[in-house]
């Protein structure tokens, strides 16, 4: 059994040093991992929209009203979008 488990078995209405420390060292090393996981989510992020502009600049060059389209389509989704419903292609 670890030394710091023993500590406060002793009395297990006192906190003691060693398990502050213990308690301190893991609250930094889920920061750690927390701060990284968020950079993965927005390098994630970034390269989708990265894709999404790639696209749209494709479908612009092939479909001259496609701007026009996009933005009109866009408003009505965004008034109607549900992120809970399952999206149907056609």
């Amino acid at each position: 059994m670890p030394f710091a488990a023993l500590s406060s078995m002793a009395d297990p209405g006192k906190v003691y040093p060693i398990d502050l420390n213990m308690l301190r060292k893991e609250v930094e090393i889920q920061g750690e991992v927390l701060g990284r996981e968020r950079l993965e989510r927005k390098a994630e992020v970034d390269e989708l929209r990265l894709q999404v502009e790639v696209l749209k600049s494709l479908l612009a060059q092939q479909y001259p009203d496609f701007k026009k389209r996009y933005e009109e389509l866009y408003q009505d989704k965004r008034e109607n979008f549900n992120p809970e419903q399952k999206t149907k292609i056609g």
